[in-house]
């Protein structure tokens, strides 16, 4: 015994084994970490997925090889190991260096080294255990023996890796099957390269298996109570079997044993034709497999050898799968006894794979390493815990499909709470003050939702991180609101007509309309109609009829008493007919579960006393509401199809009119509720608007998607979802009212519109001078004796100001306004400001207003009453009609701006000066909603754009596409056939025979001429076409200015072409 002790104490030339000999592999670790900071910076660089795999290559490797022998490290080697990690980590995720440890875990789903060490000895044991007379067995029982005998010396001391694995493992040896030798090397060759196969079979086809002897199998796993069954159910025979299996068995281990026990009951009843179902998949592949695999367990090998000796013998046993659940009825008398079966006592004496004790092992070990990692958390990373309240299986940027490391970076350090706030900066001692430039306290929640100076950039980020895929939220807000909605289950139906009647009393209606409506209700008459008969009647006295116009009103009276449970608590409910939403907040996240559930508590309770309960669903994933969009969607694509026929009917703009009001807007409704679906239900919206742009223009199956959002400009429908949020940070400067603006004028007044004049002796080949000559002759000669006032807006970027200018009195008023207000809300807040000033003037006064802006001049002449009718247009005809009813008279002129007229001049450059320096405030001005819709559309231009330019394929089309098109290109074109052929060039997706040959159309990609028959021979060099009708197609779109590249493949953007595509 001792002898062997010396001969480990010498492994690694290390006699204590405290790894100081092999302190130098930190140098080789330090060279790896400058690999990956060669690779990264913080804002530039590799993304942290690619890093993570490079970290595991180069350094994690390292640590872990022969990591069994090195434990337990002395706290020195220890802290070497774990500094080494943490710095790979931190260069990993860009993480700041005051980045609390367990965060940094977390972030990169890496556990620590201690606990790293002992899953691997784990691994290590689990296979020396599956080795028959493996040498090291007895030698590592010796060494527990001799741990064990010197108690006293581990009290205070940790165990080695290997005694702990040891430990953890020993419960579970005994279920490991052993063998000589890796079990693929078990059965003969042969036995892998015969070829097995199943059939998949959606529905239940028994006529495929006329004669065959149909054996249904299934497993079932409860992994809370840790309980493993198999079932077995034989039609023919009426037979049923049901039997449990070590808890330590997967579910394709229970599987394969439940079709291994078929495969016996055949050989058993001397079956010569079988078939046995089972709606595993996994099991089914690892059997049919024929590739030679290390790691393939002996179930199913000796399952395998034992089917493909039965076909050997003359008993032929075929697999097929069916789909589980789904009415099957063999199938469900199978999953039936698989669940009896998890009820048994374990009576066989089934021995499994290694691979499945290591699961179930690794499962355990997994949820002690979480509860550490838990407990870590009492110290340091609280706010970090309050976000990523769960160890995560995979680091969450690698499903993040946008992989700019900046960004990945930032999101990281927000999630962990250390980044370079101002707050942040001031406690790790590099900045002065703790404040934010507006004075306030500068840390993460106010920089990110109070900063006005922040408020754009922050709230963009914070979009690109909703769209991220399954990311947590970012941010411990300062209010945190928490809101449960919910539905009453048959409603209407369970409406107890004496608790209506005393309800009714309560709010004080008088007590005979209350009986009366008792005795309408009570004995009520059902009758049904069936084509012309009429079946009934039927007397119900239970609730209130669907449909009956009183019945949403009496439902809210029976219920009026509802929001009075929670009086004087931080709940508050919100009701619609039979819909409610419960919602409470608070300012620490772990109050708003106790209090939701006190609320559900008390709600149960007036639910159960008025013969109602809640329908309860256990999620909200939107799956019918969207299936039903699809549905009416697609039968609204009917339409299309009959007037978009490939060759004949509705021009492409006709058809995109009937896409944007039949199938768009039904796909748009309530988008931005179920805009937070998981993607396979959102995919079925994209199908159906996919398919709809097909049949506006014609295009194959195979063209890319970009390209015909691009050629039809329908911007994506995930960024018109995305509108809602990205105005949710104007609504407080946007113009409400509950009253829309074109209803508050009187309708007579809408023909009472101020006339404009235009002067048009300004030219713009004239003379400054001359210019200004000319009006002041016009000023003299038309407008004597009026008042003139010339206004202007101007904006600059995020700077926008207003100006009039009264040249009589040389009086002026500037005024400044916020930065999302249009030039044009600009004009015409200087033309309302200088008709207030008319009004104001003592004087009947005739008056003369001059405007450079056009636009805004024909949006008041051509005002018509719309609820998108700007509000200051509607200002503006009010304060009209009350100079008329004043006696005083106003005319409006549009000069032309920028032409040397002087007192325009001025005002220009007041209106520029209230934009720059600041002028008066108008008092609760409102930007109106049709600059920020303005906006909006401006941001999924560009977003939309960007988009398209990163798209990473289709660069033929983007040589001739730089950009996306405002308006689509053939707008003014309407022969349908000549549309469709230009769009099917433009997109390279037509049927000349390579393409046809690449869609499996054709089995020749050649031309009729011999040649590969791909588009730019086709059109470009191939003998047969028509030479003529190609110089027609080319003069055409020459004289319609459009590009063509006639050097690579033929890319048009409009054109005329005769030849058959």
């Amino acid at each position: 015994m001792n002898t062997a002790l010396e001969t480990l104490r010498k492994w690694f030339g290390d006699n204590n084994l405290t790894l100081s000999t092999s302190k130098s592999k930190a140098i080789l670790f330090r060279k790896a970490l400058n690999v990956m900071r060669a690779l990264c910076g913080t804002k530039w660089g590799a993304d942290p997925a690619s890093l993570l795999n490079i970290y595991k290559g180069l350094i994690r490797s390292h640590l872990d090889y022969g990591c069994q022998a090195i434990s337990p490290l002395t706290k020195t080697n220890e802290k070497i190991l774990n500094s080494l990690q943490f710095k790979a980590l931190r260069i990993i995720a860009g993480c700041l260096r005051s980045t609390p440890t367990n965060a940094l875990l977390s972030e990169c789903a890496e556990m620590d080294i201690k606990h790293r060490i002992i899953w691997l000895t784990i691994k290590y044991l689990a296979r020396v255990h599956s080795i028959s007379e493996h040498p090291l067995q007895s030698i590592l029982e010796d060494l527990n023996e001799y741990c064990l005998t010197k108690e006293d010396y581990w009290k205070n001391r940790e165990y080695p890796a290997i005694i702990s694995a040891m430990h953890f493992l020993a419960p579970y040896v005994q279920h490991i099957k052993k063998f000589r030798n890796i079990p693929c090397y078990i059965i003969e060759h042969k036995y892998f390269t015969y070829e097995l196969e199943y059939i998949e079979l959606k529905l239940k086809k028994s006529e495929l298996y006329e004669g065959y002897c149909k054996i249904y199998t299934d497993g079932s796993l409860d992994p809370i109570q840790e309980k493993v069954g198999i079932g077995m159910y034989v039609p023919q025979y009426e037979y049923s079997f049901h039997d449990s299996v070590p808890k330590m068995a997967q579910i394709c281990t229970a599987e394969t044993i439940a079709i291994h026990k078929a495969c016996t009951f055949c050989l058993e009843n001397d079956i010569k034709k079988a078939v046995i179902f089972s709606d595993s998949q996994s099991a089914l592949k690892k059997l049919t497999s024929n590739k030679l695999n290390k790691d393939l367990d002996y179930i199913t090998l000796l399952t395998k050898e034992m089917l493909i000796n039965c076909n050997f013998n003359g008993t032929i046993i075929k697999l097929a799968w069916v789909p589980g659940h789904t009415g099957i009825d063999g199938n469900e008398r199978a999953d039936k006894n698989a669940n009896l079966g998890k009820q048994l006592p374990i009576t066989n004496n089934i021995l499994l794979d290694k691979a499945d004790v290591l699961a179930y092992c690794k499962k355990k070990y997994h949820n002690n390493w979480i509860k550490e990692w838990d407990n870590s958390f009492n110290h340091k990373g609280k706010w970090y815990k309050a976000i990523q309240p769960q160890f995560p299986k995979t680091p969450w940027f690698n499903k993040f499909s946008y992989t700019n490391r900046r960004h990945i970076s930032t999101i990281i350090r927000m999630r962990t709470g250390h980044c370079l706030t101002d707050q942040h900066k001031f406690k790790i001692g590099i900045a002065d003050s703790p404040l934010c430039e507006c004075g306030q306290l500068g840390d993460l929640d106010h920089l990110f939702f109070g900063c006005e100076i922040n408020k754009i950039p922050t709230f963009d980020l914070y979009q690109t991180l909703i769209q991220t895929h399954n990311t947590t939220g970012p941010l411990n807000i300062k209010c945190v609101l928490y809101n449960l909605t919910a539905n009453t289950a048959s409603a209407y139906d369970n409406v107890n007509n004496k608790i209506l009647v005393d309800k009714m009393r309560q709010i004080g209606l008088p007590d005979k309309f209350a009986l009366h409506l008792y005795e309408l209700y009570q004995h009520r008459n059902l009758y049904i109609r069936t084509c012309d008969t009429l079946i009934g009647s039927r007397k119900t006295s239970v609730g209130l009829p669907q449909g009956g116009i009183l019945s949403p009103l009496l439902y809210i009276i029976y219920s009026f008493d509802f929001e009075t449970l929670f009086t004087n608590s931080n709940i508050t409910v919100y009701q619609f007919a039979d819909d409610y939403a419960i919602s409470t907040q608070s300012t620490k996240i772990e109050d708003c579960p106790i209090a939701l559930d006190k609320a559900i508590t008390k709600a149960e309770k007036w639910f159960n006393e008025n013969g109602s309960s809640i329908a309860q669903e256990k999620s909200l994933n939107w799956k019918e509401h969207i299936n039903s969009t699809c549905k009416r969607a697609s039968n609204a694509l009917n339409i299309l199809r009959v007037f978009g026929n490939k060759k004949w009917g509705a021009d492409p703009n006709i058809c995109l009119l009937f896409y944007r009001s039949l199938v768009r807007s039904i796909l748009d409704y309530g988008s931005v509720s179920y805009g937070s679906a998981n993607n396979c239900h959102l995919n079925k919206i994209e199908k159906i608007k996919n398919q709809g742009l097909r049949l506006c223009i014609g295009f194959l199956n195979s063209t890319p998607i970009n390209i015909m959002e691009s050629e039809c400009s329908e911007p994506p429908l995930y960024l018109r979802r995305q509108i809602y949020m990205w105005i949710s940070p104007f609504k407080d400067e946007i113009y409400t009212s509950d009253i829309l603006p074109c209803y508050t004028v009187e309708y007579p007044k809408y023909n009472n519109i101020p006339k404009i004049i235009y002067l048009d002796c300004h030219r713009s080949k004239l003379s400054s001078t001359l210019n200004n000559l000319m009006f002041k002759h016009d000023l003299f000669t038309k407008w004597r004796h009026h008042e003139h006032i010339f206004t202007d807006g101007s904006k600059n970027g995020n700077y926008v100001g207003s100006a009039f200018y009264h040249h009589n009195k040389s009086t002026q008023m500037c005024y400044q306004l916020p930065s999302k207000t249009s030039s044009f809300t600009a004009e015409l807040i200087g033309i309302r400001e200088a008709l207030r000033f008319c009004i104001s003037y003592d004087d009947n006064t005739a008056f003369v207003l001059f405007s450079d802006c056009k636009s805004a001049l024909q949006g008041i002449q051509n005002c018509n009453p719309t609820i998108d009718t700007n509000y200051i247009i509607i200002d503006i005809l009010k304060l009209y009609n009350e100079i008329l009813e004043l006696n005083k008279s106003v005319e409006i002129a549009w000069i032309k701006g920028h032409a040397g007229i002087e007192q325009n001049e001025i005002v220009d450059k007041l209106a520029k000066q209230a934009a720059m320096t600041g002028g008066d405030r108008i008092h609760n001005f409102k930007i109106p909603s049709s600059d920020i819709k303005n906006l909006m559309k401006q941001r999924i231009r560009t977003q939309w754009n960007q988009w398209f330019l990163d798209y990473p394929s289709r660069e033929n089309y983007k040589k001739l596409q730089t950009g996306i098109l405002i308006t689509p290109w053939f707008y003014h074109e309407t022969n349908r056939s000549f549309i469709r052929t230009i769009c099917r060039l433009r997109s390279s997706h037509c049927l000349h025979p390579y393409h046809r040959h690449k869609m499996k159309l054709s089995e020749n990609p050649n031309c009729m001429c011999g040649e590969l028959g791909d588009l730019q021979h086709w059109v470009m060099e191939c003998p047969l076409i028509d030479q003529e009708q190609l110089n027609i197609m080319f003069t055409n779109l020459i004289n319609l200015n459009i590009p063509v590249l006639r050097n690579t493949q033929l890319i048009v953007t409009t054109g005329g072409i005769t030849v058959k595509f």
